[in-house]
């Protein structure tokens, strides 16, 4: 079976990561909810116990200058959403994402050869209405793809 594709295998290795915020024995500032979900919350998230992760891929930006033969660059981003009771719970889960992405540079480094660097972050007022606070985070890597394996 050929290779899985980059953004696939990028992913899987940043739902892994994120996936052991809350997990002992690291003392986390949070327990979200696990496993991770994929994509981005829907409407019918209801009223929340415990802060949620969700992870949605965004996008993939070819770089002109990597163009080769077998290989070219490109800019990979994924948008970290997560969802809270309080605005102080939803800047503590934001804390434990960024400490879980700083905790696994070398991991992202030899996989893939550069981490995931943290973007902006930002809320949004969608759910206060009900109870929920919201948050996203934009989260970059820049890869070498293969030919064989794009």
């Amino acid at each position: 079976m050929p290779t899985a594709g980059t953004e696939t295998r990028l992913n899987g290795a940043l739902a892994t990561v994120l996936g052991t915020i809350g997990v002992p024995p690291s003392s986390w500032r949070t327990t979200p909810t696990q496993p991770i979900t994929q994509g981005i919350p829907g409407d019918a998230v209801g009223v929340l116990t415990q802060p949620r992760i969700f992870l949605q891929f965004y996008r993939t930006d070819p770089a002109q200058e990597g163009a080769g033969m077998a290989k070219h660059r490109a800019t990979v981003q994924f948008i970290v959403w997560m969802l809270a009771t309080t605005t102080d719970s939803l800047l503590e889960v934001k804390c434990d994402v960024l400490r879980a992405l700083f905790a696994n540079e070398a991991y992202f480094t030899a996989q893939f050869g550069q981490p995931f660097w943290p973007g902006s972050f930002q809320t949004h007022n969608e759910m206060q209405a009900a109870g929920n606070e919201v948050g996203s985070l934009i989260v970059t890597i820049d890869v070498e793809i293969d030919h064989s394996a794009p």
